[in-house]
């Protein structure tokens, strides 16, 4: 609970975020996921359970994880409409599959293959802050919905199983693999032997509020599990850009290995990792812009033809969102980047001074 000030007005972002209880206990964790004594480290779930379905079950014996993995630097509002974007239909599935992922997780590397950390970049334990808040507003259906309003599919539903992890593996494939053994242990124990950490005091943002069990996941609540073993298959949620690294050769030893590697990521069970990756394409603008996208597609048509690797729309105004920009419009006093990320985001970029350097 909130203490009000002595005026009678709520306390500012501020004063609640400032010194927040949560900074430790993160740099704690990065720390251990730093020095490899874990090697993911779960920072938030929406339920202790976590990625155990909790208010639905999953169809048949496969647990469908997105898994959006990127920097965060700082969340905007591409993320949030690619986190609540329905899962497409992949094409070697019949129409009885789930309309949406079972569980979501909300993923953060500490180490990356292609970036560093740069000056007034926010640091790793802030990045989870504004990750937890972008998790809370996949929560909510008033900001899922605003998201995603002009994707032309179904509209989003509130999710009631989602996470927050770290991890230090730069490659997708070492990821997946990283992450595939981790779910099958948490599934594999009975839920009601897992734990999850409870989220910071954060401020709930303008709008809709969760219902008393969302905002307090550890909370007592009636729930049923599945009893049967679940397998997790992951789909990586990103942007062109990462689709274009994964995708490219120079982050491997060679081509050839590139190939073996994308093989075994994104092929079927049991041979495979049996992994998807969903990509938001970017604003075509320019001729360039085409010519970009038509040497991806060439790039993934191997597995695109699979229905592996899938391109889709999200917003038109979405695609042209760029942490890049955000940082940028912050350092600059240029107030119009407060529309690229949500209220709370925005919120916390200005109680945090993060970006002026």
């Amino acid at each position: 609970m909130h203490v009000r000030a002595r005026d009678g007005s709520s306390p500012s972002l501020r004063e609640r975020l400032n010194p927040l209880p949560g900074m430790a206990t993160f740099a704690a964790l990065i720390e251990r996921v730093r020095t490899g004594e874990t090697a993911v480290e779960l920072v938030y779930a929406s339920h202790p359970a976590w990625p155990h379905p909790c208010s639905r079950g999953a169809p048949g014996d496969v647990l469908r994880v997105s898994v959006l993995d990127s920097s965060f630097n700082p969340p905007s509002r591409a993320h949030l409409a690619l986190a609540n974007i329905p899962r497409p239909q992949f094409t070697y599935e019949d129409g009885s599959d789930s309309a949406d992922y079972d569980a979501k997780l909300l993923l953060l590397s500490v180490r990356n293959a292609d970036k560093q950390l740069a000056p007034g970049d926010a640091a790793h334990a802030q990045r989870l802050e504004m990750m937890f808040l972008l998790a809370r507003d996949i929560l909510r259906v008033p900001a899922a919905a605003a998201a995603c309003s002009t994707v032309g599919a179904s509209s989003p539903q509130p999710h009631d199983n989602v996470a927050v992890a770290i991890i230090d593996e730069p490659t997708f494939v070492g990821k997946s693999t990283v992450l595939l053994s981790y779910l099958r242990h948490r599934l594999s124990a009975h839920p009601a032997s897992l734990s999850a950490p409870a989220p910071p005091h954060l401020p709930a943002s303008s709008g809709s509020e969760m219902s008393a069990a969302r905002a307090n996941p550890n909370a007592s609540v009636t729930r049923e599990y599945p009893s049967r073993l679940l397998r997790p298959q992951l789909t990586f949620l990103v942007g062109t850009d990462t689709l274009e690294r994964l995708f490219a050769p120079r982050y491997y030893d060679s081509p050839e290995a590139m190939r073996v590697s994308l093989r075994r990521f994104l092929s079927a069970h049991p041979d495979g990792d049996d992994a998807r990756v969903v990509c938001a394409r970017r604003a075509l603008a320019s001729s360039g812009d085409h010519e970009n996208e038509a040497k991806l597609r060439a790039a993934i048509a191997e597995f695109a033809v699979e229905g592996r690797v899938q391109l889709v729309d999200i917003p038109e105004e979405m695609r042209t969102l760029s942490s890049t920009n955000i940082r940028r419009g912050a350092k600059d006093g240029d107030e119009s980047w407060k529309a690229m990320v949500t209220p709370a985001v925005a919120e916390y970029v200005d109680a945090h001074n993060l970006y002026h350097v």
